[in-house]
């Protein structure tokens, strides 16, 4: 029957998702979308209008992932949960089904990035940047942060730590990646104790 969509909407959002993550936005072309859904180029058209709105699907579906160690990130105490994020990334690391790096610190770095891909991914790094000062800020108020560290700065330099980790799993391996975060969570947790 003619307009009536005969695949799996969401596994062609999360193979489309896993594609942009691994290559990003501009690098990812319509034929390597089709390879990766398995759709022809005029279903993907039909379905999601564009690669502009098939990236938009995809970067929200992206958002579970990071609300997944977000989750993690509001264990109390704050050192827990900083632990229960890093353990989450790792599993993350661990999982070779999922492409290395970070969809959005990755993505963010393409020159040229403008309009619906890069306000989306802009507005997806601010919220996120928001959720993580907002459990700083709730662990400075229940006096978890000692008087030398504001909140703010400290949540921009672990949500930082993240976004680097994330990197190094991309460029240098899990192995490194798997380090780096043993080490940032006792630094970490040294700078909360």
């Amino acid at each position: 029957m003619v307009g009536v969509k005969r695949f799996d909407e969401v596994g062609v959002v999360d193979a489309a998702m896993r594609l942009f993550w691994a290559e990003g936005y501009a690098p990812a072309s319509i034929d390597a979308i089709e390879r990766a859904t398995g759709l022809k180029r005029g279903s993907l058209y039909n379905a999601f209008g564009s690669k502009e709105g098939l990236f938009l699907r995809a970067l929200a579906r992206y958002a579970t992932v990071e609300e997944a160690w977000l989750r993690a990130l509001s264990a109390e105490p704050l050192c827990a949960g900083i632990g229960a994020a890093l353990a989450s990334q790792r599993a993350v690391f661990r999982d070779r089904d999922t492409p290395p790096g970070c969809l959005i610190a990755g993505s963010l770095t393409e020159p040229g990035l403008d309009g619906g891909p890069g306000k989306a991914l802009a507005k997806r790094q601010a919220e996120t940047a928001a959720a993580v000062r907002e459990r700083f800020e709730a662990a400075a108020q229940r006096g978890e942060l000692g008087a030398d560290f504001e909140p703010a700065p400290l949540a921009a330099f672990f949500l930082a730590t993240f976004r680097m980790l994330a990197n190094t799993d991309r460029t240098e391996g899990t192995a490194a990646a798997l380090a780096l975060s043993a080490t940032a969570e006792a630094l970490f947790r040294g700078t909360l104790a």
